[in-house]
């Protein structure tokens, strides 16, 4: 996995909300009866690691927390450009 290109606010929020709307969406619409205690898929990056679908989730919603304090922290940093 590399980072993106530095991208805008302007660019980088709208992004995450609709890859967040689409996740919502598929977990709600596509997989109503999947029981994700007892769903398990294989780690797309550390393909050795299997987890439950729903502990994938919570990992998933840690993950995207620290990237929202990271960005948080990094905006309060004097001489942080505000534009």
């Amino acid at each position: 996995m590399r980072p993106a290109p530095r991208k805008l606010k302007a660019e980088v929020w709208p992004e995450f909300v609709r890859q967040h709307t689409h996740l919502r969406a598929f977990v709600s619409d596509e997989c109503p009866g999947v029981d994700l205690n007892r769903a398990i898929f294989q780690n797309p990056f550390v393909p050795l690691i299997r987890m439950r679908a729903g502990t994938g989730l919570g990992v998933l919603a840690a993950h995207d927390r620290r990237h929202l304090w990271q960005a948080q922290a990094l905006r309060q940093l004097e001489g942080f450009p505000r534009s």
